[in-house]
C-alpha cells in the first residue's frame, strides 16, 4: 500500500524536475481534482509525467486511471505498473485497448504517436466515451499532424465540443463535451 500523500510528492517532483517541459501537468492535476474526476482514460504513457499527475489527483478524488501504450513506461512510470490499486495499464496499441476501456470517462487524455491517422482514429473512437461535461485533453497540439487531425475532427463536432488551446510547451488542447440538443 502506498503511504498517504506519496503521489502528491511524486507529482511535485515531476513538475519541479522537468520545469517548462512539464508546464501542462498542473492543468491535468488541477482539472482532475477540480471536477472531482472518477474515471480517466490516458492514451500514451511514455515516461509517466501525465500518469503521475493523474494518479496524484485521483488519489484525492478516489478515482481510477486506465492507460495504454504500445511500449512499457520508462523511468518513474515503469516503477508504478501493477503497483497502484487505482491504475490499470495495458501494454498494447490503443486500437486494442478500446475494448477494455470504460464506456464512460470524465477525462480523455491523448498523447500517442502524433501521426494524423492515429490521432484522428483516437478522436473518432474514444471521444464518444467522454461524458457530457467531461473533458478531452490533447498534448502536442502544436505538432502539425496532431493539429490537423484535431481540426478535421472538430469541424464535424462544433455542436458537441468547445475548447481552447493552452500555450504550454508543444501545446495542450482543452475541450469539453457539450450537452446534445434535439
Amino acid at each position: 500500500m502506498w503511504p498517504a500523500g506519496a503521489f502528491q510528492a511524486m507529482y511535485q517532483y515531476e513538475v519541479a524536475a522537468n520545469g517548462l517541459n512539464a508546464s501542462y501537468l498542473p492543468w491535468l492535476y488541477g482539472l482532475t481534482v477540480g471536477i472531482n474526476a472518477r474515471q480517466v482514460i490516458e492514451l500514451g504513457v511514455r515516461e509517466g509525467g501525465s500518469t503521475t499527475a493523474f494518479l496524484a489527483a485521483l488519489e484525492l478524488t478516489g478515482g481510477h486511471l486506465w492507460s495504454c501504450d504500445k511500449d512499457m513506461p520508462v523511468q518513474r512510470g515503469a516503477e508504478l505498473v501493477n503497483r497502484v490499486p487505482w491504475w490499470e495499464f495495458w501494454r498494447m496499441p490503443d486500437q486494442q485497448a478500446l475494448a477494455l476501456a470504460p464506456e464512460s470517462c470524465d477525462i480523455l487524455f491523448v498523447d500517442t504517436s502524433h501521426t494524423y491517422d492515429q490521432t484522428l482514429w483516437e478522436l473518432q473512437n474514444y471521444t464518444p466515451r467522454v461524458r457530457v461535461g467531461g473533458y478531452l485533453l490533447m498534448h502536442d497540439t502544436a505538432m502539425w499532424p496532431v493539429q490537423h487531425a484535431r481540426d478535421n475532427w472538430l469541424a464535424g463536432q462544433a455542436d458537441r465540443w468547445q475548447g481552447f488551446e493552452l500555450g504550454c510547451e508543444h501545446g495542450l488542447g482543452v475541450y469539453w463535451r457539450l450537452p446534445e440538443w434535439e
